[in-house]
């Protein structure tokens, strides 16, 4: 990760009666799993709860407006459209916990460890891929691809005992720089070298 453009670092406390958000970041696409989010979050009948959407549908106009009748006007989720790179520190110190409902392979997901580099603990599927890798050692919690009621029941669970976002944060491992992912391979080849 190149982390010069990071300009602010979410540095929430959070007690169990706090308001917490949830965001999405990324494409709106089927594949990226929008409408299982949207399907779990509508099952948690909390107030104290609310989902803001980031990111462009493209040509799929005919999702995105399926996802909007989803939502049926439920004032707690918020689609915020396209925005500005340069602004996405902001945008994640106002997200409490991403989530990730991926249907497909997944190669790297660069938004979620964007949002970790930013201090937010990430929800995600655990689909095949990068997921996985970057939250099995503490940063996230996975649940099963494509299970809404699951994936409800953690919005919930973090809903009701909200200081749990601060053990999330305490086992945060942040996406290496690229400097030290660069010495990490030329390690790993000068071992190889070695050995022929």
């Amino acid at each position: 990760m190149d982390y010069s453009n990071f300009k602010k670092i979410n540095t929430k406390y959070y007690s169990n009666e706090d308001i917490i958000t949830f965001g999405y970041i990324g494409p709106i696409l089927k594949h990226k799993g929008v409408h299982i989010l949207i399907d779990a979050f509508l099952k948690v009948k909390m107030d104290k709860i609310k989902l803001k959407i980031y990111g462009s549908y493209f040509h799929e106009i005919l999702y995105f407006n399926s996802l909007k009748k989803l939502a049926n006007a439920d004032d707690r989720i918020v689609f915020m459209g396209r925005f500005d790179y340069n602004n996405l520190s902001n945008i994640l110190a106002d997200i409490d916990i991403e989530i990730f409902p991926s249907i497909w392979y997944e190669t790297y997901c660069l938004a979620l460890t964007e949002g970790l580099v930013h201090n937010v603990p990430v929800i995600a599927s655990n689909t095949i891929g990068s997921a996985i890798e970057f939250l099995k050692n503490g940063s996230g919690i996975l649940f099963n691809m494509g299970n809404v009621n699951e994936l409800a029941q953690l919005i919930e669970n973090i809903a009701k005992n909200s200081s749990m976002i601060n053990n999330l944060k305490q086992h945060m491992k942040y996406p290496p720089l690229i400097e030290e992912e660069v010495l990490s391979y030329e390690k790993i080849y000068i071992q190889n070298i070695k050995s022929i």
